[in-house]
């Protein structure tokens, strides 16, 4: 499937990490359309690599809507469970590709 393909993975990973270095300077800049556009990629992406309940993509979704409602110290606030969901995610599919090598 989709969800094992190396490939796949290794550029969803760099793109991810991209977008949250991207999320983290329109959270600092507070620009919440900025903000909006980046959670918004992270959670239609990992959407594909679902996670669960409480996972990237549910977490994103949350920032999403806080960021589009111009509540951005909410939208900050989840910013390290973002990253700890993200962090978890990484793991789970860098362990998929060294199970698929």
């Amino acid at each position: 499937t989709n969800q094992t393909d190396p490939q796949l993975i290794k550029i969803f990973l760099n793109e991810s990490d991209q977008r949250l270095k991207a999320l983290c300077t329109a959270l600092a800049d507070a620009d919440a359309k900025g903000v909006a556009r980046q959670a918004h990629t992270l959670k239609s992406t990992s959407r594909h690599f679902q996670d669960g309940a409480g996972g990237l993509h549910e977490i994103a979704a949350r920032m999403e809507q806080m960021a589009d409602q111009g509540r951005l110290e909410e939208a900050e606030s989840l910013l390290s469970t973002l990253e700890a969901a993200y962090t978890s995610l990484r793991s789970k599919l860098e362990q998929r590709i060294t199970e698929t090598r």
